[in-house]
């Protein structure tokens, strides 16, 4: 059993390129494109030894899809095309390899965790999706020190420059 080296829980989308080309490839309407190319998705990912639940989810659809390494399954693609694939995910090294066999040809998607950012990429045909998420705990922690450092920076400038302290409409 592999474990992914990072803890996976909820992730938010920080990149994403060519999706768009990979809807065409699956045929998907262009309204719904249009759509689903602007939403920014949050992944939910739990490991329990081979077996991983995930949830993609966003204002638009909401997709589940669990398994098992090794295991092929059949899966309805309803975050996509709502076709029904044989869908078999294994382990390359550190990646996790999806292959979906079915109507459309070189179907699937592989993930990969690099420093702090999950990478995903979603493959039709010839068209390639490349994704990055990054845990909402480390986007939070990002925040919280931008906040800090801006409060921060304005209390020191009100210490060190006591006129930036007087309230301008009152004058000196």
């Amino acid at each position: 059993m592999k474990v992914m080296k990072m803890e996976l829980e909820r992730m938010l989308m920080v990149t994403n390129e060519n999706f768009e080309e990979v809807m065409k490839a699956l045929d998907i309407d262009f309204a719904t494109r249009k759509i689903a190319s602007h939403l920014h998705q949050t992944k939910v990912i739990v490991q329990k030894g081979d077996k991983f639940e995930t949830q993609t989810l966003s204002t638009f659809r909401n997709y589940e899809v669990n398994f098992t390494i090794g295991e092929e399954f059949e899966e309805q693609t309803k975050a996509l095309d709502n076709r029904k694939v044989m869908t078999l995910v294994t382990w390359d090294g550190d990646k996790l390899v999806c292959v979906q066999r079915g109507e459309k040809a070189n179907r699937g998607w592989k993930q990969w965790i690099e420093g702090d950012l999950l990478h995903l990429e979603i493959t039709a045909l010839d068209k390639v999706c490349k994704r990055a998420l990054q845990a909402l705990a480390t986007l939070l922690h990002l925040l919280f020190q931008v906040h800090h450092l801006f409060c921060h920076h304005s209390l020191v400038e009100v210490s060190q420059n006591p006129k930036s302290r007087q309230n301008p409409r009152r004058g000196p």
